[in-house]
């Protein structure tokens, strides 16, 4: 999951594959649900960087801290966590 897609436009379909659009979604479904984020049991899992980063954050730092935050501005609160955000050079 990458933290954003940046700028979308108006006419575009929300996208599972960034962070605040996959939890704008699920929101959705919770009011069709007539749910609330409290309900659900949250686990953070992953983060890991697939490739060696240039900058001083790495991308699975970014996706954590993206994803922490788009959950808690929705209401959500995480259970737990398992995340790993080193390159390992192989």
């Amino acid at each position: 999951m990458l933290p954003a897609r940046g700028t979308r436009k108006p006419d575009n379909d929300l996208d599972g594959r960034y962070c605040d659009e996959a939890i704008e979604l699920f929101s959705k479904e919770l009011l069709r649900s007539n749910t609330r984020p409290q309900q659900y049991q949250v686990y953070v899992i992953g983060g890991g960087d697939m490739f060696q980063a240039n900058s001083k954050q790495l991308i699975g730092d970014r996706n954590v801290e993206m994803t922490r935050a788009c959950l808690k501005a929705a209401g959500f609160n995480i259970r737990t966590e398992h995340v790993v955000a080193k390159f390992i050079a192989l």
